[in-house]
């Protein structure tokens, strides 16, 4: 997993991406008034060179990269940042954190505010009428495109829709989601526990407001 001061995403390519999108995008501070963000700082390029500080936050549950893993990942990134762009990353020396303290530099919110961003499909507290609908609504904003999507959809839902409807596919999608995370609840990670057990460390609403905590990094790998 690759967590980015301004983006967060998978691995490998879209991590490459990811990188190059950092480099010119920040994150929009949509919290309340009262509460305290620290602004995302774009990175300093000058020359086309730009020098981005990498952490590797481990999670001891989890096998995680090698720094020969590690290297090769940043290797390629910076390939294709100076064959695309023509801009020469420095990614310096990476630097191991536990991934407790990673999280320790969050912003001071509040736990309980943040989770009322989060479907509760841990402990089945989370509405999925709310969860349908969102889905529905960004279906529906995809208008032109919905064959494509229902296509590349079809062959992966567990249960067919109701109907071929952007509401039959929204449940059926809905529906595929919770039960494939469900799974992650069962599967055991290397301490025995469940791979999504009930740390905060697996919500990405958490590691998005690292962003605007005081971290010293622009880069963070986990894992």
């Amino acid at each position: 997993m690759v967590f980015f001061r301004s983006v967060y995403t998978l691995p490998r390519i879209a991590c490459i991406v990811a990188i190059l999108i950092s480099l010119g995008s920040a994150t929009i501070n949509v919290a309340p008034a009262s509460e305290v963000w620290l602004p995302v700082p774009l990175p300093n390029i000058e020359q086309n060179k730009v020098t981005l500080r990498v952490a590797h936050a481990i999670n001891p549950r989890f096998s995680h990269m090698t720094s020969q893993q590690i290297s090769i990942l940043l290797q390629e990134a910076r390939q294709v940042s100076a064959e695309h762009f023509g801009i020469e990353i420095d990614f310096g020396t990476t630097e191991q954190i536990a991934i407790a303290d990673l999280f320790a530099m969050r912003p001071d919110i509040a736990d309980d505010e943040l989770m009322e961003w989060v479907y509760d499909f841990k402990t089945g507290g989370g509405d999925t009428d709310k969860l349908v609908d969102d889905l529905l609504a960004r279906l529906q904003r995809s208008d032109s495109q919905l064959e494509d999507i229902y296509a590349f959809a079809r062959p992966h839902l567990i249960n067919p829709p109701r109907g071929a409807t952007a509401e039959g596919y929204a449940e059926a999608l809905t529906d595929t989601l919770l039960r494939r995370l469900r799974v992650w609840r069962v599967l055991p990670a290397n301490d025995k526990r469940a791979i999504i057990d009930e740390t905060i460390f697996n919500e990405w609403t958490f590691w998005d407001t690292l962003a605007h905590g005081a971290l010293s990094y622009d880069i963070v790998l986990t894992n």
